[in-house]
């Protein structure tokens, strides 16, 4: 059964049901997308279910933001949603932090074993192509800090 109404959160069990979501900034709901004609006409309110795996080679489900230009990700773990917009860099410091606490594992995890993911995205329409990247919320951190080493 196909559900047209839209909703205000996004949770993994939106993506189970729908690999692909669009943003309406008019009605602040997210929609599935069933046809191709019900795309958005910004790519940055599309939201495409994904498989993401880190450098640790820990693997999560999850989604990317946009299309040809991939600004961020959502991971799920643990019954929660994770969002890093690689133009939000605080908001990705404070999103790892807490990302980092509710991983399984009793140790400290740098950035660099998280990001860059890789993302597989998992579209399930017909007429649709499932793609593939990378994707560091952190880029513009590390572009900092070796601006700020080329200064000495």
């Amino acid at each position: 059964m196909i559900n047209k109404q839209g909703i205000k959160f996004l949770t993994e069990s939106d993506f189970d049901e729908h690999s692909i979501w669009r943003y309406s900034e008019s009605t602040d709901l997210y929609y599935p997308v069933t046809l191709l004609e019900e795309i958005p006409i910004s790519a940055k309110n599309l939201f495409i279910r994904a498989n993401l795996r880190c450098p640790n080679t820990m693997t999560f489900k999850g989604y990317i933001i946009g299309a040809q230009n991939i600004y961020g990700v959502g991971i799920f773990n643990a019954g929660k949603k994770y969002r890093f917009n690689k133009n939000a860099l605080e908001e990705c410091i404070a999103q790892f932090n807490l990302f980092i606490q509710k991983l399984p594992f009793n140790k400290i995890f740098l950035i660099s074993e998280i990001f860059p993911i890789r993302y597989e995205t998992t579209i399930d329409l017909e007429g649709f192509h499932n793609v593939s990247g990378e994707f560091n919320a952190f880029e513009k951190l590390q572009e900092k800090r070796l601006l700020k080493e080329k200064q000495f």
